[in-house]
């Protein structure tokens, strides 16, 4: 056996082993992701007064989810293309939040912060409802998006597009 020969089948083994290691933060995410979601999912219906306040709580919670996967992919670009569309979009989005939507939210975030709007369990769980499902969605995306198998561009393409 040549040196070069055992040079590639010490790469393979190393290239096996961080395919089992990424397969098992993966496992291991997706199940600690999934059993909070069902926790999640569980408390709004304890606290739910009917059928109809439990789809309003969901549908809370699937809103935190839409926004937490689309930060994940934000977070997290396959290519240096999509890295600069995507801050180009950033920018956009932050121009829009920090200008218009901010100014008519004003009196939404004082009346969010008043005291008696605090106390209000049902706000409060809805509040930590939405939270909690952005960053359980962020996590999920983002996870599978670095740690997938064959998920990564290969190092000679730049763009999915393409």
């Amino acid at each position: 056996m040549t040196d070069g020969d055992m040079t590639e089948k010490m790469d393979g083994v190393m290239n096996e082993r961080m395919n089992l290691w990424a397969d098992l933060k993966l496992r291991t995410s997706t199940i600690v992701l999934s059993a909070l979601l069902v926790t999640l999912l569980a408390c709004n219906y304890l606290f739910s007064d009917g059928l109809r306040d439990f789809a309003i709580r969901v549908t809370f919670i699937v809103f935190g989810a839409c926004l937490g996967w689309v930060l994940g992919i934000f977070a997290s670009p396959y290519s240096q293309v999509e890295a600069q569309r995507f801050s180009a979009l950033s920018t956009a989005a932050g121009t829009f939040v920090s200008g218009y939507l901010l100014a008519k939210a004003d009196k939404l975030f004082t009346e969010m912060l008043s005291p008696t709007f605090l106390v209000n369990v049902e706000v409060g769980l809805r509040v930590i409802s939405v939270f909690s499902s952005i960053v359980i969605f962020f996590l999920f995306t983002f996870i599978f998006r670095n740690y997938a198998p064959n998920t990564r561009l290969p190092s000679n393409v730049t763009d999915r597009s393409g």
